[in-house]
């Protein structure tokens, strides 16, 4: 994970944030937040309204990831004691994909609702 992380600093983003289950990432221009997850490939988890104003984007996801180190993100209930952060995640098996991938995602205009 190490690679991606570098090369993510190297295009802008800084490291806001550790955790086991995740690394916190900012894009200073823009300011959007994604997260890496310590998994066996390379997982991405993006904010919901940048994927669901996309989507191609939606459809192209492993699905929601629910997870309390998303703090960055909003909140919806799934079933729990209370409302979890939450984010679309995205798998790859390589850092040059997921950097490719993270480069064009993030082209993606939001609006906040």
């Amino acid at each position: 994970m190490g690679n991606i992380i570098k090369r993510l600093i190297d295009a802008g983003y800084r490291v806001t944030n550790v955790t086991k289950k995740s690394t916190e990432l900012e894009h200073g221009p823009s300011g959007k937040f994604l997260y890496l997850l310590p998994n066996k490939t390379i997982t991405v988890v993006l904010d919901p309204l940048t994927v669901e104003a996309d989507k191609e984007l939606e459809r192209a996801s492993a699905g929601m990831n629910h997870n309390t180190s998303f703090k960055q993100f909003p909140v919806r209930d799934n079933g729990g004691a209370g409302p979890i952060t939450y984010g679309y995640a995205f798998r790859f098996s390589s850092a040059e994909e997921a950097f490719t991938f993270i480069q064009h995602a993030l082209t993606v205009p939001t609006e906040k609702i």
